[in-house]
């Protein structure tokens, strides 16, 4: 009981010791604040704060990634690189990129141009790769910052897309699931933005079946 007491204050009290503990792989039995550790970080760390999204449970994974979307330096894409192509828990790897996004949709425009910029062939990766993620609020995420791009192809993803929802509101009697339907919502803002006929067609499609108002009227918003 003495021992574990003594655990305790040093918890408590020698938090810089726990993140230097860390850099040198000595393992604490207690789960660890990486706040300052990420966001005192710049991009020499980035190998190794790989390490830790990969070593950790979960939870301390997606706190992890969360810090990154918020840290000064926003140099990340070898670790998006790495979480796209590791092989081991997709769900779980979709799950922790759709929370870094999460952060990066919700900086200021001048923010989120500077991270597009620092991250630019990460972020055309996760395009590419948009058509495997199981995962529709990472997929929304990464149409909402599409709006950022400049002389990008991107009308073959986005037409991908699309039919994806068209068959999931035929399977479904004319509905869609809330993510789903937000995922749309995303698409058609682009849609608008590109300002091109040839979605026209897929647009009327999804009207044609259908049965919620909100995403008819969407529609009708979208088509050229």
């Amino acid at each position: 009981m003495f021992l574990i007491i003594c655990l305790y204050q040093l918890r408590k009290y020698l938090k810089s010791f726990i993140i230097i503990l860390v850099f040198i792989n000595i393992v604490p039995t207690y789960p660890i604040d990486y706040t300052d550790l990420i966001l005192n970080s710049n991009r020499e760390l980035n190998k190794q704060i790989f390490e830790f999204i990969i070593q950790g449970d979960l939870e301390e994974s997606i706190q992890i990634m969360r810090l990154l979307g918020i840290r000064e330096d926003p140099y990340i894409e070898e670790i998006i690189f790495n979480l796209i192509t590791y092989q081991q828990n997709n769900l779980n790897n979709e799950l922790l990129l759709e929370n870094l996004l999460q952060l990066v949709i919700n900086k200021n425009d001048e923010e989120i141009f500077l991270w597009m910029r620092m991250n630019k062939y990460a972020y055309f990766e996760l395009i590419k790769n948009m058509y495997r993620f199981n995962n529709k609020y990472l997929k929304s995420y990464i149409v909402s910052l599409m709006e950022h791009l400049n002389n990008i192809d991107i009308k073959t993803y986005i037409m991908y897309e699309m039919q994806i929802i068209l068959d999931e509101v035929k399977e479904n009697n004319g509905f869609l699931l809330p993510e789903s339907k937000n995922l749309l919502f995303e698409l058609l803002n682009i849609i608008v933005i590109l300002n091109d006929s040839d979605f026209n067609e897929i647009i009327l499609y999804i009207l044609e079946e259908t049965r919620e108002s909100e995403v008819v009227e969407r529609c009708r918003e979208a088509i050229n």
